[in-house]
């Protein structure tokens, strides 16, 4: 039986948590720096799902912390800019966890390039 590697990213971890109104995280400036907005949020699922899964699948990932959810990996999403920012380039880690499927959990800091 063939392992298959099973990515799995909600959109709404975008719309509703990434590009939540007031959220203190953080995180919405790297998306935005790169010419991304809310209603970009199923575009940047598939990003991640594509890019996750690949990477996954050729073992492309670090170890994370393990906690009450489970073993946690970290994977570099490369977030090439639109629009504007066409031409930029930011990196990205997904911390996700690993199970019968490999699910983008929450998004670490990014550095642009």
């Amino acid at each position: 039986m063939e392992n298959t590697v099973r990515a799995i990213v909600d959109p709404r971890k975008f719309s509703e948590y990434v590009f939540k109104e007031n959220a203190d995280h953080g995180k919405v400036i790297v998306f935005k720096s790169m010419g991304y907005t809310k209603e970009h949020s199923d575009d940047l699922a598939e990003l991640y799902r594509r890019q996750g899964t690949e990477k996954f699948g050729k073992g492309n990932f670090k170890p994370g912390k393990t906690d009450c959810y489970g073993q946690r990996i970290v994977i570099e999403i490369v977030l090439p800019g639109i629009g504007e920012s066409q031409g930029k380039t930011a990196y990205t880690n997904s911390l996700s966890k690993i199970g019968l499927s490999y699910r983008t959990a929450v998004f670490q800091t990014a550095e642009t390039a």
